[in-house]
């Protein structure tokens, strides 16, 4: 298992959706100007720093993930997945095989025609600080303090 990141966190809800619902199309950011009813499109919303232990970090990242209805009886159609995607999204799966779970209740609407169901999903990563120095060699926390020099004053100045 790898360490998390977005991205996985967000590949793992299109492979959810892939999974549960076979013959429709799973886009991720951007959507074509033409989906096709039965279609999914899952929008990063946001991402949060919550808690930070040295380097240890928690993130919660946010998910709009809208389906685009079949268009002879839409209503149907949308309370159908609608009450379907709470327990396709309730727990996912990473390519990595990371387990992740939703951390509340999806929250779902029928909006312009098209269904958005937003997903939060909390998960941890380890930050590190980095800088690069002149030669563009990356220099790490601990290599940083290696090089400090301290100036402490005698008691002459």
């Amino acid at each position: 298992m790898a360490e998390l990141t977005f991205n996985q966190v967000l590949s793992g809800i299109t492979l959810a959706l892939s999974k549960a619902f076979p013959s429709a199309q799973v886009f991720d950011r951007t959507t074509p100007q033409q989906v096709s009813p039965g279609d999914f499109n899952v929008i990063p919303v946001s991402i949060k720093k919550l808690e930070q232990l040295q380097r240890r970090q928690k993130l919660s990242a946010t998910f709009d993930i809208i389906y685009y209805p079949m268009e002879d009886d839409a209503t149907e159609d949308s309370l159908r997945i609608g009450t379907d995607l709470p327990l396709i999204l309730e727990t996912i799966a990473t390519p990595d095989g990371d387990k992740i779970h939703c951390i509340r209740d999806l929250d779902i609407n029928f909006v312009d025609g098209v269904l958005h169901c937003i997903a939060v999903y909390q998960f941890f990563v380890f930050a590190k600080r980095v800088t690069i120095d002149d030669n563009g060699n990356e220099i790490s926390d601990t290599d940083l303090m290696r090089h400090l020099t301290l100036r402490i004053p005698t008691k002459e100045q």
